[in-house]
């Protein structure tokens, strides 16, 4: 299997992902996969730091929205 490469340009969705808050946390889950020869069990810690990221992520967004529209 083909390797991702890091440094290649990302367009749409990957570029979404690795852009927000949460980037480098997908970065590695990536990487992780990449490492293992795509066997998911061996990445699960990872999965799950970014599992975390991406629901504080969303909770801050909806905070603010809330925060937003109550001015």
């Amino acid at each position: 299997m083909e390797s991702r490469d890091p440094g290649k340009q990302k367009t749409g969705r990957a570029q979404k992902l690795t852009e927000d808050t949460c980037g480098a946390a997908y970065s590695r889950s990536l990487a992780c996969l990449d490492r293992n020869g795509y066997d998911k069990s061996k990445c699960e810690d990872v999965f799950d730091l970014y599992i975390q990221c991406k629901k504080r992520e969303t909770e801050t967004r909806l905070e603010r929205r809330q925060e937003k529209a109550a001015k």
